[in-house]
């Protein structure tokens, strides 16, 4: 394959993946705005009881797999 060709190939698989990613990117968005909306006042205050117990559940669990990633990457990486 010529590299004329190879960088149009890429382009065109960069445009492709932009593409989704801003519609992941939005339905991120619109989905957080809304948990947000079903949590927090307009004022800003909790109305979720809950909330408070599952945020610390969620970042004890991301606390450990940074801890874990911490350890593999001491005894290096796979490739």
């Amino acid at each position: 394959m010529s590299t004329r060709i190879a960088h149009i190939a890429v382009f065109i698989g960069s445009v492709r993946v932009n593409r989704h990613a801003n519609k992941v990117a939005h339905w991120v968005g619109d989905t957080l705005k809304k948990r947000v909306q079903q949590v927090f006042s307009n004022g800003g205050e909790l109305i979720d009881a809950s909330y408070t117990s599952r945020l610390e559940k969620m970042l004890g669990e991301f606390e450990w797999y940074v801890d874990a990633l911490a350890i593999a990457r001491e005894k290096g990486v796979p490739y």
